[in-house]
């Protein structure tokens, strides 16, 4: 989340975008109706309160369980599911953190060649034996023959060619 970076809260929400935070919160009440809703028409004494039933789905996110779980075959299916998006969604928020912690952003002070022309504190380089420095040499030699073509008016081969014909 951009402009979150600096605070200890901040590094606790950014590995997931707002809208992931924003719809597993909004699964966990939905499920915490569902849950109720289940215990209310199968007469389930586990989820006879809204809170107990919500306490039961926010220990399910945050792994921690409860002592007590549903009894009838819908409510055991839904706490399946829930189960296995909590466990995905604890495994993706951990990857990532790890991901955004492990991490450094490089504060680099350019945006253009030119700003990389004029800065002082990055230098720049071919790595040796690489096919950059075939290719510089290459540039090289063309800016060179071009070069002499502006200064001259004439290439180098028109130039040993008529050298060639004043000689015979």
């Amino acid at each position: 989340m951009p402009g979150t970076e600096t605070s200890l809260f901040g590094n606790f929400l950014r590995p997931l975008e707002r809208n992931v935070w924003f719809y597993t919160i909004l699964a966990l009440f939905v499920v915490t109706v569902v849950f109720w809703w289940i215990g209310f028409w199968t007469r389930e004494l586990v989820f006879i309160t809204k809170g107990g039933t919500f306490w039961y789905a926010l220990g399910t996110v945050l792994q921690q369980g409860s002592p007590r779980s549903p009894r009838s075959c819908s409510g055991r299916m839904l706490a399946a599911f829930w189960w296995f998006f909590a466990i995905t969604v604890a495994a993706v928020y951990s990857g990532n953190l790890t991901a955004t912690l492990a991490v450094t952003k490089l504060n680099i002070p350019f945006t253009t060649y030119a700003d990389l022309a004029q800065q002082n504190e990055f230098k720049l380089g071919i790595l040796g034996g690489t096919s950059d420095v075939e290719f510089y040499k290459v540039l090289l030699c063309i800016l060179s023959r071009l070069l002499a073509l502006q200064c001259f008016g004439i290439s180098i081969i028109e130039r040993r060619a008529r050298a060639l014909q004043d000689n015979r």
